[in-house]
């Protein structure tokens, strides 16, 4: 789906923290002989128990947390990294450079909507590229990030490689162009040094740029100061207006109500977001256009791009979209990829890192980091305290916007499968065991894609339902084709025609044409619960973890089947994750561990009744002192009662005469959501009871002494015949 090409679209966070996104950093790190990130990641987990994410919108109340022990890691700006090397001389450096842009982007259309207000302007192609000249890449490398970034001159980052047209056209850093192309194109000075509206011969009006606020977005918000200096100096009037997340996106992509606005994206595994963010059709209120690009060449180039049979096959329309783009539209100004530094406790272990092939750098931290995640001293029961620099609007899986929500709704939804974390381009089975890409003639002359979803065994919701193709099924007609929400209206779901359902194992879609990001995104699906989002008043607006589960007490309505269950929302303050028990999974030395303190190997059968005692401690070694422990013993039931500190203890009340004893335990400890348990056995010989062998020795030593008597006689009797 489109939607999830954009990997959980919108960075927040640049300079001060990209939270999720860490990488390692060799020239930074401190000496240390076990970095986090020294670690041969597992497939199952989790090891910690609880994620707190604390809420923490102001990027140096983070630092402080970070440095008092807090929380678990920060995104640190590079000027501040000293400081906490002083403070935290423990800390881990890291860094990451994914493919993610910092742009000034600009609203092109001709009026905005829907007030029909006058946009020029900004709708004035050589007014934008006057723009684009004015911006110095290098001050905002070296000013916002101290080094830690790299100029980049069109809406893609670098590392897509050959993706990007060596043709493409770039506007550097010229205050003489800049000057020139106002000049030309009617925006002469007036006498006061502004530029004139060669409309009216009056004054420009004063344009607006929007940006997040400087204490959530630090580097983002000098970058804003300097475009209206820059501006200032040509005769352009620019005042910033600093605006919180959702207003933000109400303006840019509901209303329409705005000039440019400064702002960061965080790309997929292809450049299809060149297709979701400039063609005609998503130009709507709510759509994904939010420049207004409307070129009806740069459609069809799109389309072609988008639905390329092969890689090799997508790649020179890609280039021919941005050629387009860049030499007659210019919806956006690239000006940088950040390098992120990210600060992490020396106690941290278990960091898994997302790796890209040729690059020395990795992406950031793999789908697999936070079930690995854990402390040395404790293998297994860690609580993660994690930190979210910005407002948590929505975690509606279907609508929400920001990457942070993404994250988090990341962690609660698993996809078919993921990267490895050594190669990002390479999968990992998880909901499913395969998926399968076929190309088929609808009719003659006209190709068709068959994708077939086969899903892992014993897969649950959260509320213990099973996880099926049903689910896959609703996830596409409703979310998708009815709904035509946000993240499920993309191609994928759009294409798909027909579907069925052969077994509950086994989802087919049938889908029209052929696309070289079928396979993305199949192998990237989400199901929702259809048992759950089926009961949704309003599915578009409505937040799934605010609501309460209609069955399971304690648990919301953001069911999902990951290792981790929302148990606790807080708005502006925090939220926390637990552990689920139930999760296909699960770490295999995740559960409790039984032995007899106190059990004879043999006994007596008169010894009865026998007190059996046991010790009961789960996987962080602590006592279990809740748990229901049934015993059997040859086939007769019995009930361990805990007496203290995980000890229990019960009393074999009847012993057969002789032979082996079978004691068969089993002990379940009732979790949140679920349960952990474990069976385990012993064996007691039993002797006959001592009264009885007392009784064989009597009657033994009477036959014996019978026995001798006997022969004594008959001894005497010989003797006298």
């Amino acid at each position: 789906m489109k939607r999830k090409i954009l990997c959980a679209v919108l960075l927040l966070i640049i300079t001060a923290p990209l939270f999720y996104s860490s990488s390692v950093t060799q020239t930074m790190a401190q000496a240390k002989p076990t970095p986090p990130w020294d670690w041969k990641w597992e497939p199952y987990g989790p090891r910690s128990d609880t994620i707190i994410y604390k809420i923490i919108l102001a990027y140096e109340s983070r630092l402080v947390a970070f440095e008092a022990d807090e929380i678990d890691w920060v995104g640190v700006r590079s000027e501040h990294v000293d400081r906490i090397k002083k403070n935290r001389p423990d800390a881990f450096f890291l860094e990451s450079m994914g493919r993610v842009i910092d742009a000034l982007q600009f609203n092109t259309r001709p009026k905005k909507e829907p007030s029909g207000a006058d946009n020029y302007p900004m709708n004035v192609f050589e007014f934008r590229k006057a723009l684009a000249h004015m911006i110095d890449r290098d001050y905002i490398v070296f000013e916002a990030y101290k080094g830690y970034g790299v100029a980049t001159f069109t809406p893609m980052p670098g590392l897509y490689g050959d993706w990007i047209s060596p043709k493409a056209k770039t506007y550097e850093y010229n205050m003489d162009k800049a000057k020139k192309l106002l000049d030309d194109a009617g925006f002469t000075l007036g006498k006061d040094g502004l530029r004139v509206d060669p409309r009216t011969g009056n004054t420009l009006r004063e344009l607006e740029v929007l940006v997040l606020p400087e204490t959530t977005n630090p580097a983002r918000f000098m970058m804003t100061k300097h475009i209206v200096s820059q501006a200032e100096k040509l005769g352009i009037r620019i005042r910033i207006r600093t605006v919180d997340g959702p207003t933000l996106d109400k303006l840019v992509t509901e209303t329409h109500e705005h000039d440019m606005y400064m702002w960061g994206w965080s790309l997929g595994m292809y450049p299809t977001f060149l297709y979701s963010f400039f063609r005609s059709e998503e130009d709507t209120l709510g759509g994904w256009n939010e420049c207004g690009v409307r070129d009806a060449e740069l459609d069809d180039v799109l389309n072609k791009f988008n639905f390329a049979p092969t890689v090799d096959e997508a790649k020179p329309h890609c280039h021919r979209a941005l050629e387009i783009l860049q030499e007659r539209i210019l919806p956006w100004v690239g000006t940088s990829v950040p390098i992120i530094i990210t600060a992490v406790s020396g106690k941290i272990k278990g960091m898994v890192l997302q790796r890209v092939p040729g690059a020395d750098t990795p992406l950031g931290r793999n789908t697999l980091d936070y079930i690995n995640v854990h402390v040395a001293t404790t293998p297994f029961g860690y609580t993660i305290r994690d930190v979210v620099g910005a407002v948590v609007g929505t975690l509606n899986p279907m609508t929400y916007l920001w990457a942070h929500e993404g994250a988090i709704i990341t962690d609660i939804y698993e996809t078919n499968t993921i990267s490895t974390p050594e190669d990002v381009y390479k999968r990992l089975p998880r909901l499913t065991e395969k998926v399968v890409i076929e190309t088929f003639d609808i009719k003659p002359n006209v190709k068709g894609t068959k994708v077939t979803m086969t899903l892992r065994k014993g897969l649950t919701w959260h509320d213990g339902e099973p996880v099926t193709a049903k689910d896959y099924n609703f996830t596409i007609w409703y979310p998708g084709k009815e709904w035509k929400t946000r993240r499920y209206y993309g191609d994928f779901e759009k294409k798909t025609y027909k579907t069925e359902i052969p077994d509950p194992q086994t989802f087919i879609a049938y889908l029209e044409g052929t696309s070289f990001t079928y396979q993305r995104d199949a192998e990237g699906y989400r199901p929702l619960p259809a048992h759950i989002y089926s009961k949704l008043s309003d599915p578009k607006k409505d937040d799934p973890a605010k609501l309460s589960h209609p069955t399971v007490k304690g648990l919301t309505m953001l069911v999902g089947q990951s290792a981790w269950v929302l148990k606790e929302l807080v708005p502006g303050s925090h939220l926390v994750s637990i552990w689920n028990p139930m999760y296909y999974m699960r770490h295999p030395e995740k559960g409790l561990t039984v032995s007899f303190t106190k059990l004879p190997t043999s006994v007596f059968a008169d010894d009865a009744p026998i007190e059996v005692e046991l010790k009961i401690t789960d996987y962080g070694n602590r006592p279990v002192t809740n748990a229901t422990v049934s015993v059997t013993v040859d086939g007769k039931a019995y009930a361990a009662k805990h007496v203290k500190d995980g000890f229990y203890r019960f009393a074999i009340a009847e012993l057969p005469m002789s032979g082996t004893l079978s004691v068969n335990v089993k002990a379940q400890q009732d979790l949140p959501f679920g349960f952990v348990s474990k069976v385990t056995s012993a064996t007691i010989t039993v002797y006959l009871a001592k009264s009885l062998i007392a009784a064989i020795v009597i009657i033994l030593v009477a036959l014996v002494g019978a026995a001798l008597w006997f022969r004594k006689k008959r001894g005497a009797a010989t003797k006298a015949a």
